[in-house]
């Protein structure tokens, strides 16, 4: 399980410098320890090279052998939707933010229980399931906070 700072890191790579997979030949997807020279649209290493850029430009580009080798494309592609899981998990995260601020009607009627008793709680449970209406209406205006949130913390970042 990856922390929220790998997550970041993760992203922040995405934006600066992009991603890229390469699976050779024999199936390993790691890049060997001397990264094969660009020479104009050819690599030295043969197999499957993917690159998503920061602006999510993908390109893929693949040895002719490649075409004729069962289950290499789909093991590389596998390992490029691993490399860019952290879109979708950003993107969750983000659409759930709103269930954080959950908790407060419930400490909030806890509060008044330990305070007021059982008997004149019926004005504070009508205002604990108010807030969390208002919670769950306002999911959207939350999460496009989270989100600027997020973005304003990926900048201070890349500074």
């Amino acid at each position: 399980m990856m922390s929220m700072r790998d997550y970041l890191q993760q992203l922040i790579a995405l934006q600066t410098s992009g991603v890229q997979v390469v699976t050779l030949m024999d199936g390993t997807t790691a890049l060997p320890q001397d990264e094969p020279v660009y020479t104009g649209k050819r690599f030295e290493e043969r197999g499957i090279r993917t690159v998503v850029q920061p602006d999510m430009d993908v390109m893929t580009m693949l040895s002719p052998d490649v075409l004729e080798m069962d289950g290499l494309w789909a093991k590389h592609t596998a390992v490029v939707h691993e490399k860019l899981s952290i879109i979708y998990k950003t993107q969750r995260w983000i659409q759930r933010s709103w269930l954080f601020g959950m908790p407060i009607p419930l400490i909030w009627l806890l509060y008044n229980y330990l305070h007021i008793g059982l008997l004149n709680m019926w004005i504070h449970i009508v205002e604990s399931v108010l807030v969390t209406a208002v919670l769950y209406l306002s999911k959207k205006l939350i999460a496009n906070t989270a989100l600027s949130l997020l973005t304003r913390c990926i900048r201070k970042q890349l500074r």
